[in-house]
């Protein structure tokens, strides 16, 4: 049975941004809204299972590398087989602070690149770094928000001794609707 997160609960507040736990149409795996600074994000990751990282700094699961962005889980990894939560959630944050999906040949190893395989981890680029780091300098001082440790959201998320996301670890239960 695959690793999944309870459907449509808000996994976090963390500079107005909502994270919302539903389960998206098709093949989704999240979604992004910078109208309402919500990232909805697939119960189980289109059937395929998370991968939260307990150790998100480091890239320890993702042992080769096929691209100065990207890395690949291999055999043995607990990440292997399973779709990375971290890169899915910097793919949409990325929507939040007004990247577009990449285009062209050239972009495939991009963490705005549209789709992404089992066991990949993807970072931003140089140049996708510099724009996220514009966005958020603005906002931080527009805004002045609160601070809160990576580790947080990942309890929040429930992850298990193996990274994987536990079913129904988060007590807050809202349906879609009530989370928009």
């Amino acid at each position: 049975m695959t690793a999944g997160i309870a459907p449509a609960t808000v996994v976090s507040d963390l500079l107005g941004l909502r994270i919302v736990i539903t389960d998206l149409p098709d093949s989704g795996l999240g979604e992004a809204s910078a109208a309402s600074r919500q990232i909805w994000l697939d119960t189980n990751a289109a059937g395929y299972g998370w991968f939260v990282d307990r150790t998100p700094w480091s890239d320890e699961e993702f042992a080769a590398i096929i691209a100065p962005s990207e890395r690949q889980a291999v055999g043995g990894s607990p990440a292997f087989g399973e779709v990375d939560l971290l890169t899915v959630l910097m793919h949409e944050m990325g929507h939040l602070f007004g990247l577009p999906e990449a285009a062209g040949s050239d972009s495939t190893h991009d963490v705005m690149w549209e789709t992404l395989g089992l066991s990949t981890r993807r970072e931003p680029d140089a140049a996708d770094a510099l724009a996220i780091n514009s966005a958020a300098t603005s906002a931080v001082i527009e805004s002045q928000p609160r601070v809160v440790p990576v580790d947080a959201i990942f309890e929040r998320l429930g992850a298990g001794a193996n990274g994987a996301v536990i079913a129904g670890a988060l007590p807050e239960w809202r349906s879609r609707s009530e989370a928009d």
